[in-house]
């Protein structure tokens, strides 16, 4: 990996090689296993050079690297979207509605969040 200027959401330049001394080879390998499993090492760097540019933290649960048929796919969760919209200050939260099989097994969320359209707050949701 060269050492190139990475930019964050922060707009903080940081190299490649920094953000590989943010964590310790423990925390590292913690990561790895908990939201990280099924990749190989170049796509776990590219995952943590992910989650610096966009300034998601995995341990909270904002983003995943999963490997699909061998390819690195990132994977924001409901959390990391919600830490993004939170930036903005225009982040309201609103309910939630979670949605269960016929055997009670929880199957997915409704979620409702509010947005200022010009001066007015209006509810979107998403299943």
């Amino acid at each position: 990996m060269t050492n190139k200027q990475l930019v964050t959401t922060t707009e903080k330049p940081m190299t490649a090689i920094e953000i590989e001394k943010k964590y310790d080879q423990k925390q590292l390998n913690s990561i790895k296993e908990m939201f990280a499993a099924n990749l190989n090492e170049e796509q776990f760097r590219v995952y943590l050079m992910t989650c610096n540019r966009l300034n998601l933290d995995p341990v909270a649960k904002h983003i995943y690297g999963i490997a699909r048929k061998g390819k690195l796919t990132i994977q924001i969760g409901i959390d990391g979207f919600r830490f993004i919209a939170d930036r903005t200050g225009a982040y309201a939260p609103g309910d939630t509605e979670y949605l269960y099989d016929k055997n009670k097994k929880l199957i997915g969320a409704k979620v409702w969040v509010k947005k200022m359209v010009q001066g007015q707050a209006f509810a979107f949701s998403e299943t």
